[in-house]
């Protein structure tokens, strides 16, 4: 089976500067003096994990916070603006689908994400866009965080899929790791504060859109089983 795997939420809409607005309308909430700058955010995404950030960087000011509540909180408020903003796919994502589903492709969503907010994002995505993954996960699924490949390896096992006969999309290095781990062939979407410089280890990088990197005759060549570029 050839599949499309989707392996994160921001390869899918762009959230980032509403993650981020997030962390810091919680860290005020619960009386810290934290604001994280957009420079600050982006070197923070080259590591996963919401509460690794919030931990490393009470470390790095020598302050002792509650890392889980901090990011209970920050996740509410993040799912909340989600609900309130339209979600609307970047740039290419529905054409991808379309032309993925139009030669008898599968399309994966492989995250760590909680629950309540891949919940949220699949029910207007199918709603709106028409959007509806053959496979999606969540945190609750209980993988281990990227650039574990566990979560990679689930999604290829659910769509009977080789990981040769696959294309993972991620806009983060972690995830791509995650995904180069499975032995999946890799593209890096570019965003809002991700760089083509965080993407180095991507096989192609897409920077406006995702089509530029997976055009139609690319998902020819994966349908027809004469894939012509490297494997990982």
């Amino acid at each position: 089976m050839k599949a499309i795997i989707f392996g994160s939420i921001g390869s899918v809409i762009e959230t980032s500067e509403l993650q981020r607005d997030a962390f810091n309308t919680a860290f005020e909430q619960h009386g810290l003096n934290w604001n994280w700058s957009q420079p600050e955010y982006q070197a923070m995404l080259l590591s996963s994990g919401g509460k690794n950030r919030i931990a490393s960087f009470a470390k790095s000011l020598g302050q002792i916070v509650d890392t889980a509540r901090l990011h209970q909180t920050k996740s509410a408020i993040f799912l909340e603006s989600l609900r309130a903003s339209p979600m609307r796919p970047r740039p290419g994502v529905i054409q991808l689908f379309e032309n993925a589903k139009a030669r008898g492709m599968k399309v994966g969503f492989a995250t760590t994400t909680e629950h309540s907010t891949v919940s949220t994002l699949l029910s207007s995505l199918r709603s709106d866009s028409g959007i509806d993954f053959d496979v999606t996960t969540s945190r609750e699924n209980g993988f281990s965080a990227k650039p574990s490949s566990h979560v990679f390896d689930h999604v290829l096992k659910e769509l009977a899929c080789n990981p040769r006969d696959a294309i993972a999309i991620e806009d983060n290095s972690d995830g791509l790791r995650s995904a180069k781990a499975a032995r999946i062939w890799t593209v890096g979407f570019a965003g809002a504060n991700v760089s083509v410089d965080d993407l180095k280890d991507a096989d192609l990088i897409a920077v406006d859109n995702i089509n530029d990197a997976i055009p139609s005759h690319l998902l020819d060549a994966l349908s027809s089983n004469i894939f012509p570029l490297r494997t990982v």
